[in-house]
Formats: C-alpha cells, structure tokens, sequence
C-alpha cells in the first residue's frame, strides 16, 4: 500500500514538474550510485555506477519532500537523483570567433551553467611573481586578456605599497567535481560554500581568489580585514574586476560571503551595466 502511495504521489509530481519535457542532464559527482526511489536512505542505492559527466534523459523533475529530483534513464534502467547532483544542459553562450565564451557575459550561478566540457583555449600560466607565497608550485593558468588585467591590478597595488597575489585560478570542471563531492562529505548535501561543477566562475577562466601576507596567504574571511582588501574597494571596479560574492548578496549569488573571490568582466563590459553607484560590490 505505502509503495503504491509512493507511485501515485510521484506520478502526480510528474505532471506538476518544474519541466516535463525528456532532456540530457549529467551527473556531477566523481562517482556514485543512483537511487532506485527519491530517498536519500541507503536501502535504495542501486548497483549502477555513474561516472563524473555521466550522460543520462531525464524524464521529469519535481519537487518531493522538500528537494527537487529528477527521474532518469540510461542503458542500464531507471532511477532517480537529486538535483544537487545533476547538471542541467545550459542555454547557449556567447561565444568569440575564437570558440572562447564572451568576457564578462556569462552568467554562472547556482541556476545558470556553462558545458562541462568547456575549457578556455587562450590559457597562459600564472608567473610565479603573482602568485601566493608558498603556492609557486601550484599550476594556475588563466585566460590570456584576464590574466593581463589581473597583473595590472597587483603591480598597481604593489607601487601603493600593498601586497595581493593569486591563490587559485581556473579550475575545469572534473576538478571542480572533487572539490564538491569532498564539500558535500562535509557539510552535507545543501552546503553553499562550493559550486556545483558547470556553476563555477573559476571555470570560465577570467576569475580567481586574492590573498595577501597579511593573512598569511590564506583563503578566509579575514581577508576583509585587510589593507589589500579596502586597496580593492576602491581600485578594482576601475579595471573591470568585480567582488563575485558578496555579503549583502548571498540570497541572490546563492553561495557564501567570499570576500577573496573575485571576477574580471571586462571594462568594456562592466561600463555598459550603467551600475548606480559603480562599484564592485555590484555586478
């Protein structure tokens, strides 16, 4: 009886889906199993394995208890995801002649994506001068236009007398998946601290995280503390850079307060927002 309830419950939510309509979604995890009901009790776990980027139709989603799922099909059956692991096929993007997604005109969030496959072609290495102490070895690339401005912004600040450097640049969408998947581990299923792969700014190629000596070359919410910090306040906005994630915007960017994350939109591009006042606390 109560498997029968289940059935006419789901097939209710079906026909008041959020979309009916059969489309490619993939999974976003490095790897897992699927459901064989919308629970997330490990009784219902099926002896299917997904791989990151796993093809699969949807045949619907819908809202049940509380968390959107989808019903999904591949050559070895039916099951069912939540959506915090799936992602979505996004709308077209602007795209130069080069193949490369326009400079500061997509929009990535927790609701828009990009393809997970998307890597840049114009990516150029970090020098070791720009990057964090203690992080020469990491391998940071970004795109060729991005990283130019970015240097500016630091040799700027350093002739004011302010230490910034780069701590983490682009980031493609395999490895965003491990940062995730290990978030996830956690702090649960609806953590807000770590994009799902395809969401991720880093992806794009002209965004990264500042840090400075005076925080130790960390990654943390001191960094607001920091002379670097205000440097930024009134400087960036001047050279297309924007604060991504704000603290007055979390409702709104649906991630957390990221004080050290921040977006090159191109000047061009943030000139024409025609934003009341320009400033780079608002994208």
């Amino acid at each position: 009886m109560k498997r029968l309830f289940i059935f006419i419950f789901l097939l209710f939510s079906a026909y008041s889906a959020v979309s009916a309509a059969e489309e490619t979604v993939f999974f976003a995890l490095p790897e897992g199993n699927p459901l064989s009901e919308p629970s997330l009790e490990s009784d219902y776990y099926l002896h299917i394995r997904l791989q990151f980027a796993s093809d699969m139709k949807a045949l619907w989603k819908a809202e049940i208890n509380g968390m959107v799922w989808y019903r999904c099909y591949n050559s070895e059956g039916y099951f069912y995801l939540p959506e915090i692991l799936v992602v979505e096929n996004p709308e077209r993007e602007k795209r130069d002649h080069n193949g490369n997604i326009e400079i500061g005109f997509s929009k990535i969030d927790k609701n828009h994506a990009i393809p997970l496959d998307y890597i840049p072609n114009d990516l150029v290495p970090v020098p070791d001068a720009y990057k964090a102490e203690g992080y020469e070895w990491r391998d940071m690339v970004l795109r060729k236009e991005a990283l130019s401005v970015f240097e500016r912004l630091i040799d700027h600040a350093q002739h004011d007398g302010v230490q910034i450097r780069i701590i983490s640049a682009f980031r493609d969408a395999e490895y965003q998946s491990n940062l995730y998947a290990r978030s996830i581990r956690r702090n649960g299923l609806f953590q807000n601290s770590v994009a799902k792969p395809g969401h991720s700014e880093h992806q794009l190629g002209t965004s990264c995280d500042l840090t400075s000596s005076e925080i130790n070359s960390g990654l943390s919410k001191s960094f607001e503390t920091t002379i670097a910090y205000q440097w930024l306040k009134y400087h960036a906005a001047s050279y297309g850079i924007a604060l991504s994630y704000p603290e007055h915007k979390v409702e709104v960017t649906g991630y957390i307060y990221e004080p050290w994350h921040y977006r090159y939109m191109g000047k061009d591009r943030w000139y024409a927002l025609d934003l009341k006042p320009k400033s780079f606390y608002t994208r």
